[in-house]
């Protein structure tokens, strides 16, 4: 279940970094890239994406511990683990 999530989620912050290096900002919404608020919560049940101040933030909800999350930084491409 970690490995499919992951790779969902992946497949969601390349096409937000493919974005943002093609326009220079995040995109507003998920739909700019392709994806919808529907298809967060079927892939990932908890999950979210907005664009404040011209930072992006995208997570989605751990498949090990209830209340934690898995954030995708901007800044260092990688992905963390959020602790409650």
């Amino acid at each position: 279940m970690f490995a499919a999530a992951k790779k969902k989620a992946e497949h969601i912050s390349s096409a937000l970094e493919t974005y943002i290096k093609e326009f220079g900002q995040c995109p507003r919404e998920l739909e700019a890239i392709g994806f919808t608020k529907a298809v967060l919560r079927d892939e990932f049940g908890y999950a979210a994406y907005f664009c404040e101040s011209g930072k992006p933030t995208f997570f989605y909800g751990s498949t090990f511990v209830p209340f934690e999350t898995e954030n995708y930084d901007f800044s260092t491409h990688t992905w963390r683990h959020v602790y409650d």
